[in-house]
């Protein structure tokens, strides 16, 4: 998280949807990224995302705060149900 602030990373992206939007949103990222993955786009960039010149060891931190917060849970919210709107409306108001 440290080296996370250090270098800004949340004026791009976010967390639990907290930070900037010109990146995605890292909390559940890590499922996505392998260490591999994660020093390329880190040492060379990638996109709009500048290439940045972190130790080996900075890289294995910023994977290991990827891969804590994956586990916390998710952070972005996502559409729980699939189906047609109107039986969706019906099913929550039974419920009431």
């Amino acid at each position: 998280r440290r080296i996370f602030h250090a270098h800004n990373c949340q004026s791009c992206h976010q967390i639990y949807g907290f930070g900037g939007f010109l990146g995605p949103d890292l909390t559940n990222a890590a499922p996505r990224l392998s260490r591999e993955r994660l020093d390329s786009i880190l040492t060379q960039g990638a996109g709009q995302m500048p290439a940045f010149y972190l130790a080996p060891e900075e890289i294995d931190s910023i994977h290991a705060y990827l891969r804590a917060l994956d586990r916390t849970g998710v952070g972005v919210a996502r559409r729980a149900r699939q189906g047609d709107p109107q039986e969706i409306f019906e099913a929550l108001e039974s419920l009431a």
